[in-house]
């Protein structure tokens, strides 16, 4: 037993093969009743020949209907090791029991972008919310990877959870879009409101839509509106009444009645552990795994990182570290490298040298020549510019100019 200690252990065993206390003991694990009812069991194994020493049964799964039980063996002391284990895990409980609270329904997901305890997230969210109730044309920007076309989605899912809409989203990726493309495209649209197909129109990244094609766009939401109620949601890198003429400002005008900013993860690190969080649920789905969070050192150093591709960036990670990861929380040591070059970077930033400005030292080099060459032909500037090889008219110019005339003119004579 002694060789188990401090690393995972796992047996499969046919359950009938062995009554109830010698399948437990084989495993070192307590009976399978017990473990099918918690995710976590902390217990002394051990018999009259071996010293008792303290295991901890992560998770029970059943493979083609056959037992795997997964145990870490330890010697610490079992209070001491149930303790450490019951705080490790304490982080995530309560990151769980705070992604319960902000879910809005079993059917309606909150997206990534909303998750949060800031205030930052709590007003958007509440932003969103009231949208759901009015619907008016809407541009939702921010940067890349924060997932602005899956709140679009939430934001209509939550229209139609209030009753407002029925359908999804028609989408229409503008920056592919030429001006034939882009009037075909909204003809289908208009096929797919009139069917209850589409609930509304998703126009994705509408400020990269061609300059010559926003014309196009502009007269369909012009008659549109006067033929019926149309709901519109736009996404965008930035809001569309600042691209000046980059986008033509009626069309801004007409999809903007509400503007909807999402944060970058960087402005809000506080809610990056939440986060995590979710997107690892996420990620884990309906499949059996023992993970149920992060350690706490792990959540420190995902805070401390400024996440340049937001949620997009996050869920990679989290990916990589779920398929790094052993035991039932996600090590520090099981994030990918990234997090070690952000590191040495943060704590070896890159020296900002000043540029030379050579005009600038040339000159100071010229004036300091010509003050000394003054000074050995004692004011005289004949003298001086054969000392220097350079023209008398030059020598009285630069005196001038920097203020060398300590002697008078008629040491020139």
């Amino acid at each position: 037993m002694d060789d188990l200690l401090g690393r995972p252990y796992r047996e499969v065993i046919e359950r009938e093969e062995l009554d109830e206390a010698a399948y437990a003991a084989r495993v070192l694990a307590p009976p399978v009743a017990l473990l099918e009812e918690t995710s976590c069991v902390t217990f002394v194994v051990g018999d009259q020949k071996v010293a008792p020493k303290v295991a901890h049964a992560v998770r029970m799964e059943r493979v083609d209907d056959v037992p795997l039980v997964w145990v870490w063996v330890t010697d610490r002391e079992i209070d001491i090791w149930h303790d450490a284990m019951l705080e490790r895990e304490a982080e995530a409980s309560r990151l769980r029991a705070q992604l319960l609270q902000l879910q809005r329904s079993d059917r309606v997901r909150v997206p990534p972008a909303l998750i949060g305890q800031s205030d930052t997230a709590a007003r958007v969210r509440t932003q969103i919310a009231t949208l759901a109730c009015r619907l008016a044309p809407t541009v939702i920007w921010g940067p890349p990877g924060i997932g602005r076309e899956e709140v679009a989605r939430y934001l209509i899912a939550c229209a139609e959870d209030e009753g407002r809409v029925r359908g999804d989203l028609f989408p229409i990726a503008c920056s592919l879009m030429d001006g034939q493309l882009l009037q075909s495209s909204l003809e289908l649209f208009t096929a797919a409101v009139e069917s209850q197909e589409a609930a509304g129109l998703l126009l994705m990244e509408v400020d990269r839509l061609p300059v010559e094609v926003q014309s196009v766009l502009k007269l369909f939401l012009r008659r549109a509106a006067t033929e019926r109620e149309l709901v519109v949601i736009a996404t965008a890198r930035a809001d569309l009444m600042s691209l000046g003429e980059a986008f033509d400002d009626e069309l801004a005008l007409l999809l903007s009645t509400f503007s909807v900013r999402l944060p970058s993860l960087a402005e809000r690190p506080g809610d990056i552990p939440l986060v995590a969080q979710h997107v690892l649920e996420e990620t884990l789905g309906e499949a059996a795994s023992e993970l149920c969070g992060f350690e706490t050192t792990a959540l420190d150093r995902m805070a401390s990182y400024a996440w340049p591709e937001n949620v997009a960036e996050l869920a990679e990670v989290v990916g990589q570290a779920v398929a790094m990861a052993e035991g039932p929380l996600i090590r520090a040591d099981a994030l990918p490298e990234l997090f070690d070059y952000a590191e040495d970077a943060a704590l070896h930033p890159r020296r900002e040298f000043e540029p030379i400005q050579l005009d600038g030292w040339l000159e100071e080099i010229e004036r300091e020549l010509l003050r000394r060459a003054l000074l050995a032909a004692r004011g005289n500037k004949t003298e001086a510019a054969r000392l220097l090889g350079v023209s008398r008219q030059r020598v009285i110019r630069r005196a001038a100019q920097w203020g060398l005339e300590p002697w008078s003119a008629s040491s020139d004579e």
